[in-house]
């Protein structure tokens, strides 16, 4: 899933191989906003997801 959503996207983030903002944001939009709020924010979720799942 990972690999699938990176190769679509570009490895754009691994947020939205999560399945998270494809839920939130309209696919026509993430290309838009890649640079700005999705990506920004997606570095974030990304680190703490990662945690969560070494976690759980």
């Amino acid at each position: 899933m990972v690999t699938k959503h990176k190769e679509e996207l570009n490895g754009m983030s691994i947020m939205i191989d999560r399945g998270m903002m494809m839920k939130w944001v309209p696919f026509s939009a993430i290309s838009y906003m890649k640079n700005k709020i999705i990506f920004q924010s997606s570095i974030f979720r990304d680190t703490f997801y990662f945690n969560f799942l070494l976690k759980s």
